[in-house]
């Protein structure tokens, strides 16, 4: 099975903050969860805007999502990141 940092690193997002797959598809304006779960796992890249979603989506810089760089909680408090 293939593998994605970006897709674990969008996964511990979700799960920090409570969101199931349908949540997130929701805020990426996917029309079912089978494409977060495609994202997460690697069978499925995301697009350039897709990632801006991300940092939109959750207080995460496009380094952290992308590169790894930092911590992805570390300077951020765990409220909701958005409004669904």
């Amino acid at each position: 099975m293939p593998t994605s940092p970006i897709g674990k690193r969008i996964k511990a997002l979700r799960e920090q903050y409570e969101l199931t797959q349908e949540d997130l598809a929701r805020v990426f304006g996917f029309s079912d969860r089978q494409t977060v779960s495609a994202i997460e796992n690697g069978t499925r890249r995301l697009t350039a805007d897709e990632l801006v979603l991300v940092v939109d989506a959750f207080p995460v810089s496009l380094d952290c999502t992308v590169e790894g760089v930092g911590d992805l909680f570390a300077e951020h408090g765990l409220k909701r990141p958005v409004e669904l």
